[in-house]
């Protein structure tokens, strides 16, 4: 199973633009290596102790010593020893520590550079780091020989491949030299590791006597393309590659007024890593030699993003309406994210708009049918009929159907009653159900056989062949009213149709395609997270269009007009996000892709600010689109922009924009019938801790389709990973009853033999099962070897609360509880819940992912409390304690991991607040709206806080 795949591809790609081989790659991690081996020992007994001012005297002895240590060179270009960055950042925190009379900086080096491992002492990040980079190098190599011996090559291989040539064979070097005599380099600040190296062979010859013919032009405050360092990095090389060179500042700008010039440079100049900062020679003010009648520069304040936006697009118009060329006006923005946000409120104002961006055609409403339409055929072809079943619900949603929501609520739960595949009781009805099941399951047989190309067809309902059932779709996405009332997607989804169609005539071209093909084909895109992108062609006439765009398409542009939107602290400043690496690299590795730092979006606001000729307005908002609070840009609070507030407009002028999911199909009907509907079937209702969690995990799940998957009981197909874990607690439950019945603990190896039974009763796909067989297999083996001693006989195993009548507030629970130990003198309970998957050493969680989960696990422990204490059963028992305890073995030391939770009063009538929001929104099958909170750990608090204070 490849869990990093991505990551690694990134990996291969920064290792090509940085023009080193896979040996030089393992030669620089074993060079840093051993400096990690000699510099940790003497860091570790500083940082045993906590940070003071005798911390900075105690580095500062150690720099000597780290001085001292003999290594090999590295030579390489442009790189240098780990060492040298490592004693630089000592020597640096040093004087800053003594000189603010601080030990900030000490500290900060500390989280950047160093972690605590197993046995709590400090050890240096690039230790894991180095590890995955090695392996990662391998395989780099691998695919450098895989790529040779298929005779394949890529951009990036032509540069690599030009770049060890010239290093390998002197006469082509020689020749090329004699060639290129004159060499001129634009936008030098985005050159990669690679063009760096060619660069340096092309003009490394002793004739040159230092002085090559060659000329750079690089702008280090627009670095937006480059990779990390290499903005000022490249520059200052340079510099020391030929001191003899001659350094010309470019100052007048026959561009801009000089009002947004200054403006710019107010902003600009509160970046550290600038060219500006590091040779004092250089003053990169510029002059506006443009002189602009009326210009201006001005920043613009609304209450919410609707108002902001709303303003915008009325603003344009009126401009436009008033003689202003709609090609002069740029709308720029950070990212995509944000334009879709836009673009509704210019449609509703009737504005033409340029926006030119990628589509991925496997988005498209039309392929994604084709692809559930395919996907389900081969599964019923595969006899995986369970799976299909999963996926039927899905697919009978959608509006071309035109199958009522109360239709599909009665088959979901028929199917569920009658224990019964969805497909079974549509034969069996007498409408269009009926002839749906028939056509799927014919067109399953045919298109094991039958060209791709006629499946398609007939799947889209486009065939000219005579059939008794003809599929919507074609009607549906494709007809005269569709292309009278919405041209553009009509098009878009035709373009999409095109080009997939296109593909798949690529796709093995000598062999005669079918579904399972198509299937495999897009199986392969989506594993790897390949798009098939199309261009977009918004506009025929880019002149009668105002430009809307990302300041990264911007570069290189200018108009007379720019607005740039959303300018909050969130989406350009301090509290920006990106999304993080999972394969980083060390400090003298700097071959990361540029943009998450403060510096390079600070560097992308400014040249946004400098596509503007005339007029500047920036804007933002106090409140996003969910109601979040935001604050303005942190680098915009300068002295003479100060904010214009703009009153907020009436709710009624502003536009509705949502998209629904397919489950909105489902639950968009009347409310009284739905309600109606769900009244006899949630009567006798009893509220589990898993129906909880799904219902406020709005992440994952989310009370619609807590809904759709434990209330009207729609088909799904078991996660593997989720198999692994049913089949986990089903092998320990019987080694459990195993020993309560004989007084025997049952052989390891027997119970091993169960879990493969458990595990193949799940019907996992052959190498699902192979994986899981073996993961389960060692999992237990571990566990066994550690724990099995702690089972006894009398403990109360899968112990079922449903019949137990526990009521709380008149809220009925229930669930099983894996593993419960009753001492029935002091009437105390002490419970235990298995968890599969990687343990937690405690209750916080590193990352959003795991906060979520121990959050639920918590619940559930809670939960448990409450609901035995109100049994009838263990009336007047106490749970004083309850445990997570985790299967799988921690990686490094083998060990298996408990979690306890220790209960807390006030925490618990926290909980209790929360169960009774619950159960009534469930009893009264409201279905409350969860657009509005972020998908994340803090979105589900808040969703939660607000259930708890009736305010949804």
């Amino acid at each position: 199973e490849y869990t990093q795949l991505r990551s690694v591809q990134n990996t291969i790609s920064h290792f090509k633009k940085s023009g080193l081989t896979p040996d030089e790659i393992q030669r620089l991690l074993k060079n840093n290596t051993l400096f990690l081996d000699f510099a940790e020992p003497l860091l570790q007994k500083i940082f045993a102790n906590r940070i003071s001012k005798k911390t900075i005297a105690e580095i500062e002895q150690i720099v000597p010593k780290l001085k001292a240590h003999k290594e090999e060179a590295l030579d390489l270009p442009n790189l240098i020893n780990l060492s040298s960055v490592c004693i630089e950042q000592l020597e640096r925190i040093v004087e800053r520590a003594q000189n603010e009379n601080n030990t900030k900086p000490i500290t900060e080096w500390k989280n950047a550079w160093l972690e605590k491992n197993s046995t709590n002492d400090f050890v240096f990040k690039d230790r894991k780091r180095t590890k995955k980079l090695f392996a990662a190098s391998f395989i780099y190599g691998d695919y450098l020989r895989a790529m040779q011996e298929n005779a394949l090559y890529d951009y990036d291989d032509m540069i690599l491949r030009v770049a060890h040539a010239l290093e390998v064979f002197d006469d082509l070097r020689f020749n090329l030299q004699e060639q290129y005599q004159y060499i001129l380099v634009d936008e030098f600040q985005d050159t990669n590791g690679a063009q760096m190296r060619i660069l340096s062979d092309l003009t490394n010859n002793e004739l040159y006597g230092g002085k090559p013919n060659i000329l750079v032009v690089g702008d280090d405050d627009q670095a937006i393309y480059s990779f990390q360092g290499a903005e000022v990095g490249n520059i200052i090389s340079f510099k020391d590659q030929f001191p003899a060179l001659k350094t010309i500042t470019l100052t007048e700008n026959y561009r801009s007024s000089a009002e947004i010039l200054s403006r710019s440079r107010e902003v600009i100049t509160q970046g550290d890593n600038r060219l500006e900062n590091y040779i004092e020679s250089i003053d990169k003010t510029l002059v506006a030699k443009n002189d602009h009648v009326r210009s201006s520069a001005t920043l613009v304040e609304y209450e919410t993003q609707n108002d902001e936006f709303y303003s915008l697009a009325h603003e344009i118009k009126t401009r436009i309406k008033n003689g202003q060329k709609p090609s002069s006006i740029a709308v720029l923005a950070r990212s995509h994210k944000d334009i879709q946000l836009l673009l509704p409120y210019f449609k509703h104002e009737g504005i033409a708009m340029h926006y030119e961006h990628k589509d991925n055609i496997l988005q498209q409403p039309p392929i994604l049918l084709l692809i559930e339409l395919a996907k389900i055929l081969h599964l019923i072809a595969s006899g995986r009929t369970d799976i299909a079943n999963a996926a039927l619900p899905e697919l009978l949603a959608h509006p071309a159907w035109e199958i009522s929501p109360e239709t599909l609520w009665k088959l979901s739960l028929r199917a569920h009653r009658e224990k019964r595949f969805w497909l079974e009781i549509m034969l069996e009805e007498d409408n269009k159900l009926k002839n749906i099941a028939e056509w799927l399951i014919t067109m399953a047989r045919d298109s094991q056989h039958q060209p791709l190309d006629v499946s398609l067809d007939i799947l889209l309902g486009n065939s000219t062949k005579e059939a008794s059932f003809t599929a919507p779709f074609m009607h549906y996405f494709f007809s005269e009213q569709t292309l009278n009332k919405q041209p553009d997607a009509y098009l878009s989804h035709l373009r999409a149709l095109q080009l997939l169609r296109q593909k798949l005539a690529e796709y093995m071209p000598e062999k005669t395609l079918h579904v399972k093909d198509f299937v495999e084909f897009i199986t392969m895109h989506e594993k790897a997270n390949l798009p098939i992108n199309a261009e977009t062609d918004p506009s025929n006439d880019r002149l009668c269009a105002v430009n809307i765009m990302t300041a990264h398409k911007a570069k290189g542009q200018e108009f007379e007009s720019v607005f740039i939107v959303n300018a909050t602290d969130t989406t350009w400043g301090t509290k920006s996000r990106g999304r993080s690496q999972r394969l980083s690299y060390p400090a003298n590795l700097p071959i990361a892709p540029a943009g998450e730092s403060a510096d390079e979006r600070l560097r992308l606001f400014f040249v946004a600010l400098t596509r503007a000729k005339r007029e500047l307005v920036i804007s933002y908002s106090l409140k996003n689109v969910a109601e979040k609070q935001t604050i303005l840009a942190n680098f915009l609070h300068i002295e003479n922009l100060k904010p214009q507030t703009v009153e907020a407009k009436p709710l009624k002028t502003q536009i509705k924009a949502a998209t629904y999911a397919w489950q909105d199909s489902i639950l968009n009907s009347d409310n009284l019938s739905f309600k109606e509907l769900m009244k006899s079937h949630l009567a006798h209702y009893q509220l589990s801790p898993t129906h909880l969690n799904n219902f406020i995990d709005i992440v994952d799940c989310g009370p619609q389709a807590f809904f759709m998957q434990n209330i009207l009981k729609f088909p799904q197909a078991a996660h593997p990973s989720a198999a692994f874990g049913s089949a986990i607690h089903k092998t320990l439950q019987k080694a459990h009853h195993h020993l309560s019945s004989t007084k025997q603990r049952r052989p390891t190896e027997d119970v091993l033999h169960d879990f493969e039974v458990f595990l193949s009763e799940q019907r996992l796909e052959p190498s699902n099962f192979e994986y899981y067989l073996q993961k389960g297999s060692d999992t237990l083996q571990a566990y066994l070897n550690n724990r099995y001693e702690s089972f006894t006989p009398d403990q109360k195993v899968e112990s079922n609360f449903s019949g137990q009548n526990a009521v709380i507030n008149s809220i009925h629970l229930t669930g099983a509880i894996d593993v419960m130990s009753v001492n029935n003198k002091d009437k105390t309970i002490s419970i235990i819940d298995y968890k599969t998957g990687k343990p937690a050493l405690g209750w916080k969680g590193r990352d959003d992912y795991e906060k979520i989960k121990l959050h639920r696990y918590k619940q559930q422990l809670l939960f448990y409390k409450l609901m035995v204490e109100h049994s009838q059963q263990y009336s007047g028992y106490v749970v004083r304690n309850a445990a997570l305890e985790f299967v799988e073995p921690e990686k490094d030391t083998e060990q298996i991991h408990q979690l306890a939770i220790e209960y807390d009063q006030k925490e618990l009538d926290e909980f209790i607040k929360l169960l009774a929001a619950v159960w009534q929104k469930i009893k009264e099958a409201d279905m409350p709206s969860v657009a509005k909170y972020d998908k994340n750990y803090k979105g589900i608090l808040q969703f939660e806080d607000d259930l708890k204070k009736g305010l949804i």
